[in-house]
């Protein structure tokens, strides 16, 4: 009769068999390893199945650059078939282990965050092969110095627009629009605040001409930095990151080459869309973080 050692033995044993033929059987079991700490970029060690890093991508270029620190609490998550494996980053590398065959490796991303590098990554790992995947995000919504049409229609606007060197007619050189779609260039701060109060998306190009009005200010002021970026997927065909300088150029462009757009007319999307994006600008609500 086996004593109390030995039967502990071979139950340790068995336990051990059954859940090497688990990992053998469904790779998406298997189990996550994480390294204590992750070099530097260049520096990383292969490692038999998928592993990488999740970065905050400061200069939203995709890559992970010196000085940019790899972020704690971000959830990666493994999904093969119905089957999911999910890790949550610690300042480390993330890895999932002695995995292969088809996978999609995804980032989940937290409200007000977004990804610099495609947020899912789907790919085919042989057996014995390492897969590196580094996961660039950035956070989005700090305060960019934007002020509202609201704000340039108040006395605080109107004492702020007298300190501009060319006050209201700094927006002469760009193509606004009234309601009908006339071309619109304020004589007088009275002429400009009624033009702003008034603004509405019956003709997309008068709305979006009044927020790129209130844009147009708060550089001219020095509230927001021309070349800051805010996220904006759509607007720019390059980037999910135009500048704020790209985005008043492209609504003074689609403005010039289109002053009536009401519902039906082929331009009225973009402009729209380009409304959005410099109203959540206007809002401080788009500027991407130069840190966490």
């Amino acid at each position: 009769m086996l004593n109390v050692e030995m039967r502990k033995h071979v139950v340790i044993t068995l336990a051990a068999f059954m859940l090497m033929a688990v990992l053998v059987s469904n790779p998406a079991c298997a189990y996550i390893w994480v390294d204590d700490g992750y070099p530097s970029p260049g520096q990383e060690q292969a490692k038999l199945g998928i592993s990488g890093c999740v970065f905050y991508d400061s200069n939203v270029n995709g890559e992970r650059d010196a000085g940019e620190p790899l972020l704690s609490g971000i959830v990666v998550e493994l999904l093969v078939g119905e089957d999911r494996a999910t890790w949550t980053s610690t300042r480390s590398t993330y890895s999932f282990y002695n995995v292969w065959g088809e996978y999609t490796v995804k980032v989940v991303l937290a409200e007000n965050w977004a990804s610099t590098t495609p947020q899912a990554v789907t790919l085919t790992v042989k057996q014995g092969e390492t897969a590196i995947i580094d996961f660039g995000v950035v956070s989005i919504g700090c305060y960019g110095g934007g002020h509202t049409v609201g704000f340039w229609s108040s006395k605080n606007g109107e004492d702020a627009i007298e300190r501009i060197p060319d006050g209201i007619y700094v927006l002469k050189g760009y193509n606004l629009r009234t309601k009908d779609g006339d071309w619109f260039e304020p004589t007088s701060y009275s002429e400009l605040r009624s033009w702003l109060l008034n603004g509405d998306a019956v003709n997309m190009a008068y709305m979006l001409s009044t927020k790129l009005a209130a844009m147009v200010l708060n550089v001219e002021a020095g509230f927001v930095n021309p070349n800051a970026k805010i996220y904006a997927p759509g607007v720019d065909p390059e980037t999910d990151f135009p500048t704020i300088n790209y985005l008043i150029g492209a609504a003074n462009y689609w403005l010039g080459l289109d002053g009536y757009t009401p519902s039906g007319d082929p331009n009225r999307a973009y402009q729209e869309l380009l409304s959005r994006a410099l109203d959540a600008a206007n809002n401080n609500l788009n500027f991407v973080c130069q840190s966490p």
